[in-house]
């Protein structure tokens, strides 16, 4: 098998780990200009949709009074009508026709547009409200409105005028003295273009050429922004800020130019990310130094004690290393050591006389003791150290450690169940850590059974029998170990695995011996153990759950026995 130098495996991660860090940076700022072009974008695209819309409107208006101004014929019999006194029935009839008009194309748009038709000539004005306020503002502007009709210095088509101390949108045209003018507040234009989609800190002047501004205009000198020189999609950036200016054209000189307050959103995500990077770096130095400590303090010690473990299968002698900075790892090298020496110390034939002695039939229980179990959990301890797991080492060390002492001291010919259950709850604590979520045990002992002897290891080799042909990965495996008193105690070992085998099942329940040269020889070993214990008075029933997996009953006198046998 090849070797690794795990100096050179964590250079390697350095230099991994440093290539990540740039990447990560070099992602995050193409990521974060991404997104700010891609939300300036989003912005220009709705401010030029919707002055789009607000544009096409004012077009729409003024093309509708072109037409009617110069094709309605109407009008001509109007203007004689005006003058002409007998024909006032025809001017009342056009008027009303023309009231009728405008008011419709009022009722067209989403905001108030006012429209009229005035001959100077006789001091006609035909026009149309749709609301008291309408009339009222109506009477405070009409004057200066009327004055400007026959300004020669206003421009046909839509100019910003102010009127009574408001700016509105005015569009005059006039033909053979006659003039059909159209005025709009440019506050319920503004108004129309708000929208949440902005945000909540942002406001919309109107500007025209010159750098003349009648919307906002004490905004725009706070944020310096000249008008004639702003283009549109300009982000202005100081540390703590940004302004988003978009500008967008209405019609003429008219300009529209929105400035979106504290638009960093997208800087705050920059700084967020170059912090989660310099937080990793931090992390990576952090980890990389463990890994520098755990390979000097816990990693070469395991290496050694696994070399001595590897030289067990080739030597009969264990090599117990002397320096170890974790105290269960020399204690569990230690007990390792004794394990190994009692092993290679019984002898191979042992079984042949197992039947004739009690203490003949502890031994061979020992002699079966195979340390593939304790080279599986030192090979645990091994990868949980590679994963930093100090606090499960030191539990799995200690559970180890207390497992071996009592295989170790379990001598007698008899044990209290109480012993014998403290040791089956440490070996199924190194079943949990080995198995995690995959496996759950419970245990329900009546009291009254704690202080009563069986031979030892009976029950845990049941338990372990369970685990053995049962567990795997793929499956949940709950293990229950359940005790009571009737007329004798009775303790019942349960799991939910797939049970035991038909044929096994029918050798166990008709007392045939299921052995296979070295296999399931420990189930046969603690029937027999029992039955010289108690003789007929002990009884072990084997079955197979309704609901899935195996069961074991196990049925002895409820009475006290001296360490020789006897009954008391």
């Amino acid at each position: 098998m090849k070797k690794y130098n795990f100096s050179n495996i964590i250079r390697w991660i350095e230099i991994t780990l440093a290539i990540m860090v740039v990447l990560n940076f070099a992602t995050s700022v193409y990521a974060i200009n991404r997104l700010t072009v891609n939300s300036i974008n989003s912005v220009s695209n709705r401010l030029y949709m919707d002055v789009s819309d607000v544009s096409d409107t004012l077009a729409g208006i003024h093309t509708m009074m072109l037409s009617e101004v110069g094709y309605d014929k109407d009008l001509d019999t109007l203007l004689v009508a005006t003058l002409d006194k007998k024909k006032k029935i025809d001017e009342v009839t056009i008027t009303t026709r023309i009231q009728t008009m405008i008011r419709n194309w009022s009722r067209e748009l989403h905001y108030p547009v006012n429209y009229g038709i005035y001959f100077p000539d006789s001091g006609k004005l035909i026009n149309d409200y749709e609301s008291l306020d309408e009339y009222v503002l109506w009477i405070n502007i009409q004057k200066e409105l009327l004055g400007k009709l026959d300004s020669l210095d206003f421009k046909s088509g839509w100019n910003i005028v102010e009127l009574n101390g408001k700016y509105y949108f005015l569009d005059i045209i006039s033909n053979n003295r006659r003039y059909m003018f159209s005025y709009i507040s440019v506050d319920e234009v503004i108004k129309s273009l708000e929208s949440e989609f902005y945000g909540k800190e942002y406001y919309i002047a109107v500007t025209g050429s010159e750098d003349q501004v009648y919307h906002y205009q004490e905004e725009l000198l706070r944020d310096k922004i000249k008008p004639s020189r702003e283009l549109s999609g300009i982000v202005r950036t100081n540390f703590f800020k940004q302004l988003l200016v978009m500008k967008q054209s209405v019609v003429n000189n008219i300009d529209i130019i929105m400035v979106i307050h504290n638009y960093n959103s997208v800087l705050k995500t920059f700084w967020l990310q170059l912090v989660l990077v310099l937080l990793m770096i931090v992390v990576v130095s952090i980890v990389l130094g463990i890994l520098r400590f755990v390979n000097k303090t816990v990693l070469r010690p395991i290496q050694a004690f696994n070399e001595n473990l590897e030289t067990l299968k080739n030597e009969e002698v264990y090599d117990v290393a002397t320096h170890y900075q974790i105290n269960e790892l020399g204690n569990a090298s230690e007990l390792m050591s004794e394990m190994v020496g009692r092993i290679k110390g019984l002898k191979i034939d042992i079984y042949e006389k197992t039947l004739e002695q009690q203490k003949t039939q502890m031994d061979f229980l020992t002699l079966q003791i195979e340390p593939h179990f304790y080279l599986n959990c030192l090979n645990i301890i091994y990868n949980m150290a590679q994963l930093e797991q100090y606090r499960e080492i030191q539990r799995l060390s200690n559970c180890v450690s207390e497992y071996l002492r009592y295989i170790f001291k379990s001598r007698e010919c008899f044990a209290t169940v109480r012993d014998e259950l403290e040791h089956i709850k440490k070996y199924l604590e190194i079943q949990k850590i080995r198995y995690g979520e995959c496996f759950e045990s419970h245990i329900s002992i009546d009291e009254r059974i704690l202080d009563m002897e069986i031979p030892p290891l009976v029950l845990q080799t049941f338990v372990e029998n369970s685990l053995k042909y049962t567990i795997n990965w793929e499956d949940d495996i709950e293990l229950t170990i359940k005790g009571t008193v009737e007329e004798e105690a009775v303790i019942v070992i349960e799991d939910t695995g797939e049970g035991f085998e038909p044929e096994i099942l029918y050798k166990l329940q008709n007392n045939l011996d299921i052995s296979e040269g070295e296999k399931r020889i420990g189930i046969m070993n603690a029937v027999s153990r029992m039955k010289l214990a108690f003789g007929n008075e002990a009884s072990i029933l084997f079955y197979n759950r309704e609901k899935g997996g195996a069961g074991v009953e196990i049925r002895f006198p409820s009475k006290k026995r001296s360490n020789d046998g006897a009954i008391t």
